[in-house]
């Protein structure tokens, strides 16, 4: 009887440079194990969504479009000093490119192609192959045998996902030096070669450099810019590595694509006031009566309420700063 050859154990991994390396317990995530499968591979810990400054602001250079240092800006650490989480930019900016597919492809199938409404022979009697209509997926002319169909793409992330890649994005912008602060945006002329001399006495390469520009917006609609912002919008819009839009329309996606962004001080304090609300923050507001996580209705009956989504509990308690 032969003896069958034992083989050399496989590898367990073909990408692991040290199969056998003990990892530290430092470097570990969370209910990591010696020796186990999963240990094989380590993926870095995420940095926390807190701010790198422990104080609460930072500072920038402000310029003007004559000297590209005139004072110094204070900055929201809490937006301009957040550590780089790539994972949540690259979170935010497959969820906008999602939302913005128009998915209306669509082919036509066998029951919608013109044609083939009866049989194109008998079912018996001619030595053929049997069938239905010349309009099935394998006749030429026929329909597909799986037709596209119109579908949307879009899904749902939530709002502190959002607000924190806006915020990862920005903070970015500043720790590499590509945010550009001036006191007034406003140009006197609306003639493209003089805003790109202005822009080339800052120092920017048009040729390289794709610039963003944020401008104030309307009163009575953030999402267009202000009356005092026309000239500048008009101008730039000859230019084509530079955009324009208003500080209510700042995202994520516009900011990875341009390399340099530039703002007002107008068109900051308004990007600012988007982060005040208590799902930006990350926390609950506190002021006396916070709000709670369900809607609440007038109880009925003793000590008995219906919240939304058809639960009850009783007596729900409202949580106020007294009480934490």
């Amino acid at each position: 009887m032969a003896l069958r050859q034992l083989k050399a154990p496989a590898k367990r991994h073909n990408y692991d440079p040290h199969p056998d390396r003990v990892v530290p317990h430092a470097e570990r995530r969370p209910f990591q194990q010696r020796n186990k499968r999963r240990d094989d591979v380590l993926a870095p810990r995420h940095a926390p969504a807190v701010p790198s400054t422990p104080g609460g602001f930072v500072q920038a250079w402000l310029s003007s479009w004559e000297e590209p240092r005139v004072g110094i800006v204070p900055l929201r650490a809490d937006v301009w000093d957040m550590p780089l989480r790539p994972d949540i930019v690259h979170r935010v900016v497959f969820w906008q490119r999602a939302c913005m597919r128009a998915g209306v492809a669509k082919t036509k199938g066998r029951g919608e192609v013109s044609g083939g409404n009866r049989k194109p022979r008998p079912q018996k009697g001619t030595g053929k192959s049997r069938q239905g209509s010349i309009r099935a997926p394998h006749f030429r002319g026929g329909g597909r045998a799986f037709p596209k169909r119109q579908t949307s793409y879009k899904f749902f992330l939530p709002r502190k996902v959002q607000t924190l890649g806006l915020k990862v994005a920005l903070s970015d912008k500043y720790r590499r030096g590509a945010l550009v602060i001036l006191d007034d945006l406003a140009v006197e002329s609306h003639k493209t070669a003089q805003l790109e001399a202005k822009l080339g006495g800052l120092g920017f390469d048009l040729e390289k450099h794709r610039v963003m520009v944020l401008t104030a917006g309307d009163k009575d609609d953030p999402s267009k810019p202000d009356a005092g912002m026309s000239n500048l919008v008009r101008a730039a819009g000859n230019i084509f590595k530079v955009s324009t839009q208003t500080a209510d329309e700042c995202n994520v996606f516009d900011l990875v694509r341009h390399q340099l962004l530039m703002v007002d001080k107008g068109s900051l304090a308004e990007l600012e006031a988007r982060f005040d609300d208590a799902v930006s923050v990350g926390h609950v507001l506190s002021t006396d009566a916070p709000k709670l996580p369900f809607t609440t209705v007038e109880p009925q009956g003793p000590g008995r309420a219906h919240l939304s989504g058809g639960r009850k509990h009783r007596d729900p308690r409202v949580v106020t700063s007294e009480s934490w």
